[in-house]
């Protein structure tokens, strides 16, 4: 891994390629559009110099919805979307039936999910759906249409010849709601609360041995660069933003 990782350092405020160009990032809401230049096609390339056996998975864009702008596919790879059908979520709507204004079947289902994998189809290459699950506890109604949505997207997937993995916090969630139903803590609730325990915490935990080793073979220099890289001065300021605090100072008490 600190192999592959060399492909990437900072120069000054810049995360830059080897050639010293530097690395743009484009981004538009937080697990929205976040597509680094080439990150792929180097990324891949890091791996194939020290693995060139094992499949690669790859998600598409906007929480793994969207595919625009890939280029040509990866050899040995599987190219991975997440679908999340209104009605499935916390506040969703009845199924089928109107969430957000619009109408849900099992229709709509397995069209968005023909549109999300229309990259895949048309290379003829093999689709993952890497996560998908309502959100059960909401009542034995609401539950049995949940349930009949999780059928319904496993029935497109399979269909379709996609292959599938449940994501696991979606049930746990589920659960949590049941057991808890007037747990709501502030200011975030409780979904926020068991996402905190569980990834930020229970898995993260254990996984802060492995992220350190990552950095194990880097010199004090490329450390020292990579904390500087964080520093007051190497940020870019929003001049835009600055305009707008900057219109009433501290103790500005006017409109």
């Amino acid at each position: 891994m600190s192999k592959a990782l060399q492909w990437l350092r900072t120069s000054g405020p810049d995360v830059v390629a080897p050639d010293g160009t530097p690395v743009r990032l484009r981004g538009v809401g937080i697990g929205g559009w976040l597509n680094m230049e080439n990150f792929y096609r180097r990324a891949v390339a890091a791996i194939r110099a020290v693995d060139g056996r094992h499949i690669v998975f790859l998600d598409g864009n906007t929480h793994a919805r969207e595919f625009r702008g890939f280029g040509e596919p990866f050899e040995n790879a599987v190219y991975a979307i997440h679908q999340y059908p209104e009605p499935g979520a916390a506040g969703g709507g009845p199924y089928p039936g109107i969430t957000g204004g619009s109408y849900v079947d099992r229709h709509a289902v397995e069209s968005e999910f023909l549109s999300m994998t229309g990259y895949m189809r048309e290379r003829e290459l093999p689709v993952w759906v890497g996560e998908f699950g309502p959100v059960y506890g909401a009542g034995p109604e609401r539950d049995a249409q949940r349930r009949r949505l999780l059928a319904d997207q496993i029935g497109t997937y399979e269909a379709a010849g996609a292959g599938w993995s449940r994501d696991v916090l979606e049930p746990l969630i589920g659960r949590f709601w049941r057991e808890f139903p007037g747990y709501d803590p502030y200011p975030f609730g409780a979904r926020r609360y068991v996402e905190q325990l569980v990834l930020s915490i229970c898995f993260a935990e254990p996984l802060a041995g492995e992220f350190a080793a990552c950095f194990a073979d880097a010199s004090d220099q490329e450390l020292i660069a990579l904390g500087q890289s964080f520093s007051f001065g190497a940020c870019a300021e929003q001049k835009d933003l600055r305009e707008v605090v900057a219109r009433h100072p501290p103790g500005d008490d006017r409109p």
